[in-house]
């Protein structure tokens, strides 16, 4: 088949016939998760290059073209975006928006990432001491209206756009997640702080992706800053083969070494001046390749909030229905948003029934059971 050949001349490697059925598949129906396969492997065995392999199926009978008022900047920020992997907006939202925000969070239930078994509202957490390290909320425990102050942050123009022009094909919003982090007394076990993401790691939930994060509160050197190394996106990511470089690993079935990255291996492969410690004011946009090398940082003092979206090239990826949020379009069926759209979703579920995911099925029907169709 010439399109595998073209596929694994970009990858520089054999790859499976099942997998590639799948991916190829999944490149007609892009906002549908289908059957899971351990896609991080490939990525770590190709050196960074399952990214490109993919993006080139995808891009099949796609023209993008940019559909914005000021042209110039998101072919300007997209440029700077492949370059370093990274790119600062400030002053992206104001402050007014910022408090609209937090208040719409109210109404959604937060977990301890050390306890995702436990649910509580974010007034609790917020006036009590030492509970935990870091809350956060999937935004999933109802829908989100699309013109609420929430709901238009996460689905604007200008992520779209950005997204778009990056990956070089249609983008879709798979996810939001609302973070609430803190100082604790505590000492963190060694599984806590790889829980916390607090040693270096690639992200890889989806085959290309752009993240998009906003500061809502200040963030300095004691305020647990992100910590982004520029130009350590896809291809340029350097992938440790020594269990020695790693604070834990696991192996794959392919054989290559995956898991939390030791700070000396990253200050070997990487300038200083490529380690980036993301010290902003609330406001401020990050938006990151973050299949690059990243961690985030011990919070000294006070505490901080941030937003993140997910825009990628497919929905086939790292999905829990779950944990993914619902967007209510007001009936609208809106493309980028299809794979959180609530008038998408019974359709969504019949996908699930045909690819014999019951137990996701079974969740995702019981969650969406006021809209779903017997």
């Amino acid at each position: 088949m010439l399109i595998k050949k073209e596929f694994e001349d970009i990858l520089k490697l054999k790859f499976p016939d099942n997998e590639f059925k799948a991916l190829l598949k999944n490149t007609d129906e892009p906002y549908f998760n289908n059957k899971g396969y351990n896609w991080r492997q490939w990525q770590i065995k190709s050196e960074g290059r399952l990214t490109n392999a993919v993006i080139h199926l995808y891009k099949k009978n796609q023209k993008i073209e940019i559909d914005y008022d000021d042209h110039n900047l998101i072919k300007t920020s997209t440029e700077q975006l492949k370059k370093d992997g990274y790119l600062i907006v400030p002053n992206f939202i104001s402050n007014e928006e910022i408090d609209k925000i937090k208040n719409d969070a109210l109404k959604f239930d937060f977990y301890n990432s050390l306890d995702k078994s436990k649910t509580q509202h974010p007034n609790k957490f917020k006036s009590t001491e030492d509970l935990g390290p870091r809350y956060a909320s999937n935004l999933d425990n109802r829908d989100i209206d699309i013109s609420s102050p929430l709901g238009k942050i996460l689905t604007n123009k200008f992520f779209g756009e950005i997204a778009k022009n990056y990956l070089g094909v249609k983008p879709y919003f798979c996810s939001g997640v609302y973070m609430f982090s803190t100082k604790i007394k505590k000492s963190l076990s060694i599984n806590e702080t790889k829980t916390l993401a607090q040693h270096y790691h690639f992200d890889f939930s989806h085959f290309k992706f752009l993240k998009f994060f906003i500061y809502l509160t200040d963030v300095d050197i004691n305020s647990g800053p992100h910590v982004f190394v520029r130009n350590s996106h896809g291809e340029n990511c350097i992938f440790p083969k020594n269990a020695n470089d790693f604070f834990s690993y696991t192996v794959h079935p392919n054989g290559t070494l995956d898991g939390r990255i030791n700070s000396d291996f990253i200050e070997k492969n990487y300038a200083p001046e490529d380690i980036i410690t993301m010290c902003y004011p609330k406001g401020t946009l990050i938006i990151e390749d973050t299949s690059g090398m990243h961690k985030g940082s011990k919070i000294l003092s006070g505490s901080r909030e941030m937003l993140s979206a997910l825009y990628t090239c497919s929905n086939y990826g790292q999905y829990n229905p779950k944990t993914q949020l619902t967007i209510d379009t007001n009936g609208k069926d809106i493309d980028f948003l299809r794979p959180v759209s609530k008038v998408w979703k019974q359709r969504q579920i019949e996908n699930f029934k045909k690819h014999n995911k019951v137990s996701q099925y079974l969740k995702l029907k019981r969650k969406l059971s006021n809209i779903f169709l017997n």
